[in-house]
């Protein structure tokens, strides 16, 4: 009998570990995705909020330098004027209501953006 109780030990250890090592990686998944939509809801701010629609503005790269320091010191590190501009460009490329937007929103469960519903 207690031959039996190691066995079922380590199946009950690979079953648990499993629930764990999956509930990690929808966890991944699930931050991913959310990181994603926010970087793709800067891009759109920076776009419709301080550039007013326009793909570019004469005074857009001041404005985005600002805001990279801004946000820099209230966030730390992966706000520089560089990814700021790689933000606004994947907003341009996949706008809302594009597959890649929607796909996000669903994933996420939320109702989509002032963007998204085109304001």
């Amino acid at each position: 009998m207690t031959a039996k109780a190691p066995l079922s030990e380590d199946k009950l250890y690979e079953r648990v570990a499993d629930i764990l090592e999956s509930a990690r990686a929808q966890v991944a998944r699930t931050v991913n995705t959310s990181m994603v939509d926010a970087y793709w809801r800067v891009g759109r701010e920076i776009v419709e909020v301080e550039q007013h629609g326009h793909a570019r503005a004469s005074y857009g790269e001041e404005v985005i330098a600002r805001l990279a320091k801004r946000l820099t010191r209230r966030f730390g590190k992966g706000f520089s004027a560089q990814n700021l501009r790689r933000m606004r460009q994947f907003s341009l490329v996949f706008p809302a209501g594009s597959t890649i937007r929607s796909g996000l929103l669903s994933k996420l469960g939320e109702p989509p953006s002032r963007f998204a519903q085109g304001h």
